[in-house]
């Protein structure tokens, strides 16, 4: 492609429909049983649907088109261009909102925190009394035992725990949803369950589907006497969970207030109870017990971590153009995007790299720290040098064009199939990997299809929304949050408060984006002068 080739209007338009679907996706979340900071009155797992078909492509699909583009630009203007335009459309804006986008973020979780925290959260158990011990005593299945174990500990039963360590209860098994009993007797507060749990064998440094030990639980809900309880009993301090934090990091004076506001998601997805003053009075009392070694506080780019995922792709994409300039056989290459060939290798890899990441969610993992996840990385940049090797093959116009089967069997057979693996004794982490990986390539292949049959020509309206896309994204996470906890106790539909939310942030940020930002340095950063 040459300096003088016309603008890919199609392909610019697919790139904002991935931007902005981020809104409805951050939107949907307070509707659903997930670790969000609000949680609305009106609770529908069926919102899970929307999260699973957006999520499931929406990244990649925008890995995707990065890597297109950038190859684009370092064909048009070389590696020097490439690195300096990267630099001022991607990191600049990431450093720049580090300052701006992300303080203001937390200070939202901090708001609709502390709106649900003056009073302590009720524990949502429908009966408190005792469990039946003839029922304990006749049931033999691992996964029912683990939920018995659970609701004993909930309850505080002494007795039906003690019977159930009689009965020969794994008090080590690791239940579908990756939570032991250790980690709920600690999240809980039950002082005299955990300590049961540890006279009875249970692994004091079990981990969690997120690598954190019942002391990251400890300090995350502010419980200074089950931390107590598991120092002395020996846990090991230095583990670090998926997020590469310490236990003892998460009280640290500077991580209190983002822990806060991750406490309140888990508080309300696991009925924990929780209180904002509690916490910050348990944390101080824990931090004074035993100081973190590191005294480090993982820094969260929250929704902007792909800025950064993308910035560590062209840094590499800029280590290998001189291999791409002195290659003589790019051509040989086309196969592998052009022909259904590509489904050969790339599902294959993207359900490899699938299967290191959480089970809990279908489609890739997030991760908002510094410390890059490889296998989350390595996910995205499948997508992002397929791009790359897209744009090299001179594609002509083949990708995509059986739209017309590859969509309807991403989402009406694949993805209905996905989600049955969620159902209780149905799911099988292969299967969902494969399921995942098949989802994300025929519906960022068909939607390419989709766009160039129908947003090829040049539209004013597309073009705006394609420049404005940029901004809206970047912005909207803080009102999101806001008009989350604004409507969360409406007394109506789920998808009424979903349409609120969405229209209206949409609206508020096109009209900022139209009087602070379109003709202004903001923007001139984020899309050039015009």
């Amino acid at each position: 492609m040459t300096p003088t080739s016309p603008r890919l209007h199609h392909l610019d338009a697919l790139r904002s429909f991935a931007m902005l679907l981020g809104i409805v996706l951050h939107a949907s979340l307070s509707f659903m049983p997930f670790p969000w900071p609000v949680q609305d009155s009106e609770q529908n797992t069926s919102f899970y649907i929307l999260f699973a078909a957006i999520h499931g492509f929406r990244m990649p699909l925008f890995f995707l088109l990065s890597g297109f583009f950038t190859a684009m630009l370092w064909r048009k203007r070389g590696t020097l261009f490439l690195a300096k335009h990267r630099a001022k459309r991607v990191l600049l804006p990431l450093v720049i909102g580090c300052f701006t986008v992300i303080p203001v973020t937390n200070w939202s979780i901090q708001f609709v925190a502390q709106s649900r925290t003056s009073e302590p959260a009720a524990v949502q158990t429908p009966d408190l009394k005792p469990l039946n011990h003839e029922d304990i005593i006749q049931e033999s299945d691992p996964e029912i035992l683990s939920q018995l174990t659970e609701a004993a500990i909930r309850r505080n039963d002494k007795d039906s725990l003690l019977l159930l360590i009689k009965q020969g209860v794994d008090l080590n098994y690791i239940p579908e949803i990756k939570i032991t009993a250790l980690h709920w007797a600690t999240g809980l507060g039950q002082l005299e369950m955990a300590t049961i749990l540890l006279d009875n064998g249970a692994d004091i440094n079990a981990l969690d589907d997120h690598k954190s030990t019942a002391l990251h639980w400890a300090a995350l809900f502010g419980r200074p006497k089950l931390a107590r309880l598991l120092i002395e009993r020996g846990i090991d301090t230095t583990l670090r969970n998926r997020d590469g934090s310490l236990a003892l990091d998460m009280v640290t004076p500077e991580a209190r207030p983002y822990v806060a506001g991750i406490a309140v998601m888990f508080a309300g997805l696991l009925n924990i109870p929780f209180n904002d003053k509690d916490f910050y009075a348990g944390a101080e009392e824990i931090f004074e017990m035993a100081p973190s070694p590191s005294y480090s506080t993982p820094f969260i780019f929250h929704h902007l971590w792909f800025l950064w995922y993308l910035i560590l792709l062209v840094i590499s994409f800029c280590c290998i153009t001189p291999i791409l300039q002195a290659a003589t056989s790019l051509k040989k290459m086309r196969p592998l995007v052009i022909t259904p060939f590509r489904y050969l290798w790339m599902i294959p890899l993207v359900a490899l790299l699938q299967t290191q990441m959480s089970p809990s969610s279908f489609g890739a993992d997030t991760s908002a720290v510094i410390m890059p996840s490889f296998p989350i990385l390595g996910y995205y940049a499948t997508f992002f040098f397929f791009g790359v090797v897209y744009f090299l093959s001179n594609d002509s116009q083949k990708l995509g064009r059986n739209f017309w089967i590859t969509l309807p069997l991403a989402f009406l057979v694949i993805l209905p199939a996905a989600l049955a693996q969620f159902e209780p004794g149905a799911g099988d982490e292969t299967v969902m990997a494969w399921l995942a990986a098949a989802y994300a390539c025929l519906a960022c292949f068909g939607l390419i299809g989709l766009c160039r049959k129908f947003l090829s020509a040049d539209k004013k309206w597309v073009r705006y929304i394609s420049d404005s896309s940029y901004w809206l994204y970047l912005a909207h996470l803080p009102l999101v949050l806001l008009q989350q906890d604004y409507v969360r106790d409406w007394d109506c539909s789920p998808i009424s408060k979903l349409l609120v939310i969405c229209a209206s942030t949409t609206v508020l940020l096109l009209g900022s984006y139209q009087l602070f930002v379109r003709h202004t340095p903001i923007g001139w950063l984020l899309n050039g002068r015009r």
